[in-house]
C-alpha cells in the first residue's frame, strides 16, 4: 500500500507540522481546507502542483469583516492575546487574503458563507 503524508497547521506553534496526517491507499473521500490550496503564484512553491490532484474545488468567501473576526478568533484560540491577534491580522493576514482572493477563479465553484 502506498501512503500519502500531509502537513497540518499548528496554531500553537504558528507553523505547519510536516507529515502529521497519514492517508493510505484505498477508497476515500478527502476534504482539504486551506487558504493556499488553489494558489499558483511564485511564493510558496509547490502549491500550484496540488490543483491537478483535486477532483473538485470550491472557494468559500465571506465579507471582510466576518473573515477578520473569525481569523482573530482563531489566533486567540491558538494562544495569542487579542491585541496581538488583531495586529497579526492587520499586518499579515489581510495581505494573505488579497493573494488568496486572486485564486478564486481557479475554483470549480464559488460559494458564499451562509449569513
Amino acid at each position: 500500500k502506498s501512503t500519502l503524508r500531509l502537513p497540518v497547521y499548528s496554531r500553537r506553534l504558528h507553523e505547519p507540522i510536516q507529515a502529521e496526517i497519514k492517508v493510505t491507499e484505498g477508497p476515500a473521500l478527502m476534504l482539504l481546507e486551506g487558504l493556499w490550496l488553489l494558489y499558483s503564484g511564485s511564493q510558496g512553491t509547490g502549491w500550484k502542483d496540488l490543483a491537478s490532484l483535486y477532483d473538485k474545488s470550491y472557494f468559500l468567501d465571506d465579507t471582510p469583516e466576518s473573515l477578520r473576526a473569525r481569523t482573530i478568533g482563531r489566533h486567540v484560540l491558538g494562544g495569542r492575546g487579542r491585541e496581538d491577534a488583531q495586529r497579526m491580522y492587520d499586518e499579515h493576514d489581510v495581505k494573505n487574503r488579497t493573494l488568496v482572493l486572486s485564486t478564486k477563479a481557479r475554483a470549480d465553484e464559488q460559494l458564499a458563507w451562509p449569513k
